[in-house]
């Protein structure tokens, strides 16, 4: 579980604002284009690519498609990530939340 949350912290570590918006976009968009991406969000292609491919070095985003038309999608193995952690995180709060009250 430690591993999980180490990978999550360097992939997470390389969004920033501009890249959170490409994640929303492409979450609520499946399987995009780069050229969707920019019509969606209004940047330059040359930018939106850099920045995607970057997503998908790190293992945020999957891409398919030939060398000239990739389709993106958030990979599997950071969807299941975030959730992992968000099932942590869960239980940790109702853990300390259930001791506070006992302590209170």
């Amino acid at each position: 579980m430690e591993a999980d949350f180490l990978e999550i912290a360097k992939q997470t570590k390389l969004l920033n604002k501009f890249r959170l918006q490409l994640l929303r976009y492409v979450n609520e968009h499946r399987n995009t284009t780069v050229n969707g991406v920019c019509g969606g969000i209004g940047r330059k292609q040359s930018v939106v690519s850099v920045n995607l491919c970057k997503m998908h070095k790190a293992g945020i985003l999957e891409r398919s498609g030939d060398g000239t038309k990739g389709y993106y999608r958030i990979s599997k193995s950071f969807r299941d990530a975030i959730g992992r952690l968000y099932e942590y995180l869960h239980i940790d709060f109702d853990y300390k939340a259930s001791n506070e009250n006992i302590i209170n």
